[in-house]
């Protein structure tokens, strides 16, 4: 879907990442040559093919062992106190993101106090441990899509700007994806939801109630406790870019909301648009089309 948009009255995080468009080509300095290109990263070679339908990127890394200068007698139990609950949220996320298939729509509306409406709508795709996301173009902008590889350690950023099919890859890190670390959240306590025992049936599931808020709004939401989706990881997608703000994502981790929000309704406790999110076209399976790269030209962007 390509909602129309209102008038851009009161500017919002939701529409920066077309800024993506501009400023990738000044993140670092790259090198285009055909569909298929080869880069030099220090000791790393990569090998992006834009042919095949599905980007895949190859490491080789040549790199010299030498002898440290310095030895230290390792303090193993310090190491397994430290090291074992990391590696337990890891291994605890890893397998909840390997299990996560589905699609939707995320569709959000500002109404300012003038009565004048915004509507943005971005579309997501899991599958597994992979994330795409497509940003609908407004006002002759063109879509955009983002292609989150963990394996790879890869993000990559795909348009087409008068028939022609590019994109950019650049390393995937807190740095270029300031959202990052709200990716691997899976659900907030919900220790400050209040449940007000309402139900209702939202696109086949059964959705619960509950009041809520952080500093600055107080929100009525809808909740699936049945889909092992944080909407918290899903705003971490829209934070990137270098430099990109994580404001959304923090006033919502302040929420600390439990199970999936299939639509929340937030009220500003200042002079700030009210905001709707609803999450529409929900499907238990991935769409395929969103993880194509098929045709697209890409540059990878070194640090």
């Amino acid at each position: 879907m390509n909602p129309a948009a209102g008038p851009d009255a009161n500017g919002s995080p939701l529409r920066d990442p077309y800024r993506i468009l501009q400023g990738a080509s000044s993140i670092g300095h790259s090198h285009t040559r055909s569909a298929v290109q080869r880069f030099r990263i220090g000791p790393l070679h990569t090998t992006l093919s834009a042919d095949s339908p599905r980007h895949k990127v190859s490491y080789v890394a040549h790199a010299e062992i030498q002898e440290p200068r310095l030895h230290l007698e390792p303090n193993f139990a310090m190491m397994k106190h430290l090291l074992l609950p990391a590696l337990f949220a890891l291994a605890s996320w890893s397998a909840a993101a390997q299990g996560l298939d589905c699609s939707f729509t995320l569709v959000t509306s500002q109404t300012n106090s003038s009565g004048i409406t915004r509507w943005d709508s971005i579309a997501y795709s899991f599958e597994g441990p992979n994330t795409a996301i497509m940003m609908f173009g407004q006002r002759g902008q063109p879509d955009v899509r983002l292609l989150f590889d963990p394996a790879a350690k890869t993000i990559t950023q795909l348009h087409e700007i008068n028939g022609k099919k590019g994109g950019f890859v650049f390393a995937m890190s807190e740095k270029r994806w300031p959202g990052m670390p709200y990716s691997t959240v899976t659900a907030g306590s919900g220790e400050q939801m209040d449940w007000t025992g309402k139900q209702k049936e939202i696109a086949d599931h059964e959705c619960h109630e509950a009041m809520a808020e952080n500093a600055d709004y107080t929100a009525l939401v809808w909740v699936a406790k049945d889909i092992p989706l944080s909407m918290l990881r899903v705003f971490s997608y829209m934070s990137v870019g270098a430099g990109k703000s994580t404001e959304e994502a923090e006033l919502l981790a302040q929420m600390s909301l439990s199970g999936f929000p299939m639509e929340m309704h937030l009220t500003s406790k200042a002079d700030k648009p009210k905001v709707t999110i609803r999450v529409e076209n929900f499907r238990s399976s991935p769409d395929l089309s969103l993880f194509d790269t098929a045709g697209h030209t890409t540059t990878f962007v070194e640090d």
